[in-house]
């Protein structure tokens, strides 16, 4: 999805997870583990991840959507590149108790008002 500097996207999802004391190290691997997995296998969307500087410790996962139709397009070609969702899940069981359950939720604009609360966060935010 391509957008200009006067549009905000119409949906954005935004993945919060809080990372546990001394965690930084670890996540951070596997984190870029899952980038370079996402590049090599195609990935159906693109993520800007925002990583806090001061305690607590925090990454926000971005995403932007074009239209629900759109979310539902990258949920489908999720689940048909099973290698790609397979590999993911694998890389983020490594995660396991290094954050604490990731809040996701996803906004609307105007305004970017949060709309809906979707539990935990898929694999690799």
């Amino acid at each position: 999805m391509t957008l200009s500097a006067q549009s905000p996207p119409p949906l954005l999802q935004i993945v919060q997870e809080r990372l546990n004391p001394g965690a930084e190290q670890p996540y951070g691997k596997i984190e870029e583990e899952i980038a370079h997995l996402c590049a090599r296998m195609n990935c159906p969307n693109w993520y800007l991840a925002l990583a806090s500087v001061t305690l607590p410790r925090e990454v926000w996962w971005l995403n932007t959507y074009a239209s629900q139709a759109d979310v539902d397009r990258v949920g489908q070609s999720y689940a048909r590149n099973t290698a790609l969702t397979t590999a993911m899940r694998e890389l983020s069981q490594g995660k396991k108790g290094l954050t604490s359950d990731p809040i996701d939720l996803m906004a609307t604009t105007p305004g970017l008002r949060a709309t809906q609360h979707y539990g935990s966060a898929k694999a690799g935010g």
